[in-house]
């Protein structure tokens, strides 16, 4: 079997996902209404800011305050609600992948187990999958909920001040360096590698052999 890409292997890990779509779109929406809260906090400051110390309004110190405390509150309501969700279908994702992995297992024949100690292979069903299963989970949870926070912010700022914005973008540095493909979050290169074939045989190590130095024993020159 050839051997399967990054990309390959996350949208075979979406596929475990399919059953529990629900739960995690109620999640998805707890992110999303997250990440809308963002902007509201620099959005306070500015009039607490502005009219306690430029304008000397004491008005503004009766709603910013309650307002902040009520924003952080919310906030912490719905990042809970969105990791109790994300738990919840993360654990029935290992269930299966486990499930899975063990009839896979019970397939191979005898000389793959000859060839694999046993703690390698417990350590397969039981830490492997919760590190692939991870991938499925927070690299969603960074793409959602982390672009639309910037997306957010941004969006603020170019609301106060869009040439000040503009510019510091364009004088910002970015690195546009092409990297090596790496395997997604959570997924070691070695689990890459054996997901592809699990009856694949390591190749055998080459003996080094060591040659004698012999000593000399020709005459000294006089």
């Amino acid at each position: 079997m050839a051997k399967q890409t990054s990309r390959e292997l996350y949208l075979r890990l979406l596929g475990y996902l399919r059953p529990y779509w629900k739960a995690f779109s109620l999640s998805v929406a707890g992110m999303v209404l997250t990440a809308a809260t963002e902007p509201l906090f620099p959005a306070l400051m500015k009039p607490l800011l502005d009219g306690s110390f430029v304008r000397k309004d004491a008005n503004i110190l009766y709603w910013v305050p309650p307002a902040i405390i009520g924003l952080f509150l919310v906030r912490g309501l719905l990042t809970f609600f969105t990791s109790y969700a994300l738990s919840w279908v993360s654990n029935r994702m290992i269930l299966d992948l486990r499930n899975d992995l063990f009839q896979r297992l019970l397939s191979l024949p005898t000389r793959y187990f000859d060839n694999h100690s046993s703690g390698e292979l417990i350590s397969k069903v039981a830490y492997d999958v919760s590190g692939v299963n991870s991938a499925a989970t927070t690299v969603l949870t960074v793409l959602l909920r982390d672009s639309l926070s910037v997306i957010g912010l941004l969006a603020w700022l170019l609301y106060l001040n869009w040439q000040l914005t503009l510019l510091s973008m364009i004088t910002t540095p970015v690195d546009l360096t092409p990297g090596a493909e790496k395997p997604a979050p959570g997924v070691t290169p070695g689990w890459a590698a054996d997901s592809d074939d699990l009856d694949a045989k390591p190749a055998p190590a080459k003996k080094s052999s060591k040659k004698k130095s012999k000593r000399d024993t020709s005459p000294a020159l006089k």
